[in-house]
């Protein structure tokens, strides 16, 4: 992966993701070379540098959109809510910049979408335990049926907005529908209707699926699913339980959650010491306030007995060089996973897309799992 920020994954890694989510190569460069001698730990300066290239962006857009050049505007709006989803990224949630952040990426997508008519894209929210989940829906042709469909789970960071950049027009362009929701823990079910997230997340799984046996244009004898980064998680936890699914995908494969969030949170200062990451979303997404209850809850978070119980089609691909997530843990949920048509993908450093969820090359990953679900669906 390069190194935009020598020594720094994080600020790098989240660099590489808004260019595989659309972003300009010279847009982020200038936000790189502002950055360039900050502390590495002021995620103030990040948010500054970012948010200003969004609201230059933003204001593109706003102009094209004045003089009816809407196309361009469009693509203006979506980088600028690129840019301010991921200026936001590093706020913790009791600053009040985070949430005013978060909102004008949701408002710049809004307006993104509607100057351009060629994007179809329906808003929905999905019932689930007297809440509802928002999210998009996508189809090939506005009038088209029967379309098999690819349900698409988000991980710890993610939003409903941030997946659409990554997978959306590949999943229509090769024939598929496209269910994406900000389900329990995830984008705006989080920072806006506070819905934490939860280990039997086959609960949130089967709310999906009861949305869409409620569509008459997508044919439920063909869903699929696909989770990102903790969504390798969450989406094998869901086809164990919800036999509904018709082939499953890890984009980044995880075993049990408790063992990769111990060591994670381990600081050498005494045996039952632990201490929070400076960033330590998984605090705000669990609800909780201490990394002691972290590791309560995420012994909770188990998929490899349940794993058994998934039989239908099923995809892991990982990096060879995952920094999050050690490729052993994609392994051992490939060993655990009962189905007999299963299949490990793991992209190598010689190759490209060994990094977490392939974000130093995500078209190879993208491109192989997208692949497999058109020949399974």
């Amino acid at each position: 992966m390069h190194e935009f920020f020598p020594g720094n994954y994080m600020r790098s890694f989240v660099t590489c993701i808004s260019l595989s989510c659309g972003g300009s190569v010279d847009e982020i460069d200038r936000i790189v070379k502002n950055l360039e001698g900050t502390d590495p730990a002021d995620n103030e300066a990040w948010h500054r540098e970012w948010t200003a290239m969004a609201a230059r962006v933003e204001k593109i857009g706003t102009e094209a959109a004045e003089r009816n050049r809407r196309l361009t505007a469009s693509r203006a709006f979506f980088r600028a809510c690129n840019y301010y989803l991921y200026g936001e990224r590093f706020l913790p949630p009791t600053n009040e910049k985070k949430i005013p952040s978060y909102k004008k990426a949701l408002a710049c997508f809004d307006k993104a979408i509607a100057n351009d008519n060629a994007l179809k894209l329906e808003k929905v929210e999905v019932p689930c335990e007297g809440q509802t989940l928002p999210g998009f829906f996508m189809k090939p042709d506005s009038e088209g049926r029967d379309y098999p469909v690819i349900i698409f789970v988000g991980g710890l960071d993610s939003t409903k907005e941030s997946q659409y950049f990554m997978a959306a027009a590949d999943i229509i362009a090769r024939g598929m529908a496209c269910l994406i929701v900000d389900t329990p823990g995830i984008g705006e079910a989080l920072r806006l209707r506070n819905i934490r997230t939860r280990h039997d997340y086959e609960v949130a799984g089967a709310a999906l699926v009861d949305y869409l046996e409620t569509r008459e244009d997508v044919d439920t004898s063909r869903i699929g699913l696909v989770g990102l980064s903790m969504g390798g998680y969450y989406a094998p936890r869901i086809a164990a339980f919800e036999k509904r699914i018709s082939a499953c995908a890890a984009w980044a494969g995880h075993g049990d959650y408790y063992p990769i969030w111990y060591e994670r949170l381990r600081v050498p200062t005494g045996i039952g010491q632990f201490r929070p990451s400076p960033k330590f979303q998984i605090l705000w997404v669990l609800g909780v306030e201490t990394a002691d209850e972290v590791l309560e809850e995420m012994k909770k978070f188990t998929i490899e007995k349940e794993a058994a119980q998934i039989q239908c089609p099923f995809l892991i691909t990982h990096g060879e060089g995952d920094r999050q997530t050690p490729a052993s843990e994609a392994q051992k949920l490939y060993d655990a996973v009962g189905a007999e048509d299963k299949t490990i993908r793991i992209f190598t450093h010689e190759e490209g897309g060994a990094e977490h969820c392939h974000f130093d090359n995500i078209e190879l990953g993208r491109s192989f799992i997208l692949d497999w679900f058109a020949e399974k669906l």
